[in-house]
């Protein structure tokens, strides 16, 4: 995927591509747009670029026989503060409720 250039699509082209690449729908789209709007990164485009980098990461994390992700149980929050931590730095500070 051309990170550069998805980014400045509609929110509902993102949102679309999202859904069929990594199988995130909206609502979980949202969520983590939220969460890392609220970590510090305010910036639409920036923001944008993380989440992007961030669905990349679950991808390839996930158990090679699934086909999608599965976020239950707190799995989509366990997988953003390991890449927060990882990419951005401590969540602690920056936490915020689900």
């Amino acid at each position: 995927m051309d990170i550069e250039n998805t980014i400045n699509i509609t929110d509902s082209s993102i949102v679309s591509i999202c859904n069929k690449i990594y199988g995130v729908n909206k609502g979980i789209f949202n969520k983590i747009d939220e969460w890392f709007y609220h970590i510090g990164v305010v910036n639409i485009k920036e923001r944008r670029r993380t989440i992007l980098l961030f669905m990349e990461h679950i991808q390839l994390n996930k158990i090679s026989t699934q086909s999608t992700v599965p976020f239950g149980s707190g799995g989509l929050r366990i997988m953003f503060d390991s890449f927060v931590e990882s990419n951005i730095g401590s969540t602690n500070e920056n936490r915020i409720a689900i």
